[in-house]
């Protein structure tokens, strides 16, 4: 037996996430190692220009469902900002597989300068533009994917204003038959119905060639976040989690384990959100907040 390590809160809470994914000792100091490094400096306090998605959270964990290789558990972790209306980077990796990683740019108060920004942290990728047109005519850019470490997919996020309605999105990007199977799938997580005035709604366009060719279109909602932390949130995140074929034990352990860190005594699931390949579901994500301090805390390794 080892004596014990000194690691930050963070780098703990992806240890502990790695022993709940049961991946090898190695992968398990890979992962820590990469949260470590990337936590060199404390993330800024100042809350100016934080998304919902975000909140306080230091961390976020994604669970992802795909009907074509069941659950993918991943890590994001913030890094500094800039400036306080810079956008925010979390550097993302795979809680399975540490050297599969990926980035997200987090766009909180809108700006001027938010296009030219996205379209450089995707470069060389590119949305549909004529799509992509139609999208921020009707909202604002709130993240970039350059890379997700699930799948290397990038996207282009887009939160629509509140006074445009996503059934009509969809239709003016030319999907009008998506909204029933939203509305469904929606409804099957919420445990209420969806009706064309809930709020609020994120649509976000793959950036390669491939995705876009396809059809590939993601479609999110905060409005999970509200619920409260009940058994019955507990068992339709499981429930959705299989019906696309993820593990619903894991899925179980990794949702427990964020519920009691706790987040500033607010919902650790802050979104959800499906992936469409034409009018069909292929895939699901939950995104939970995970509170992040620096205190270091020692961890014994066996």
């Amino acid at each position: 037996m080892m004596a014990p390590t000194l690691l930050s809160d963070a780098a703990l809470a992806a240890d502990h996430l790695a022993r709940l994914c049961r991946v090898t000792q190695a992968a398990r100091a890979d992962l820590v190692d990469r949260v470590v490094g990337w936590q060199q400096q404390p993330v800024t306090a100042q809350r100016d220009g934080r998304t919902c998605i975000e909140g306080d959270a230091g961390l976020l964990v994604t669970l992802r469902a795909d009907k074509h290789v069941g659950l993918h558990a991943g890590l994001a972790v913030a890094e500094p900002r800039a400036t306080a209306d810079a956008p925010r980077r979390w550097r993302r990796v795979s809680i399975d597989a540490p050297d599969q990683t990926g980035r997200s740019l987090f766009f909180g108060r809108p700006s001027g300068q938010d296009l030219e920004r996205a379209l450089a942290d995707l470069e060389p990728a590119r949305p549909h533009a004529a799509m992509a047109g139609e999208l921020l005519a009707r909202g604002t850019i709130y993240m970039t994917t350059a890379r997700d470490p699930g799948d290397g997919s990038g996207w282009l996020s887009v939160q629509l204003h509140r006074a445009n309605p996503l059934r009509t999105t969809l239709a003016a990007l030319g999907r009008p038959g998506l909204w029933p199977q939203v509305a469904s799938q929606v409804e099957a997580v919420l445990g209420r119905p969806v009706i064309p005035a809930l709020r609020p709604w994120s649509v976000a366009l793959p950036v390669s060639g491939e995705a876009r060719a396809r059809g590939l279109i993601r479609i999110g909602t905060t409005a999970w976040s509200r619920m409260a932390q009940t058994s019955d949130k507990s068992r339709r995140l499981a429930q959705t989690i299989a019906a696309f074929g993820g593990a619903v034990d894991r899925a179980r352990s990794l949702y427990a384990f964020a519920c009691a860190r706790g987040a500033g005594g607010r919902p650790v699931g802050s979104a959800v959100e499906f992936d469409f390949d034409g009018d069909r579901p292929v895939a699901v994500q939950f995104v939970l907040r995970l509170p992040s301090s620096e205190t270091p805390t020692s961890i014994q390794e066996l």
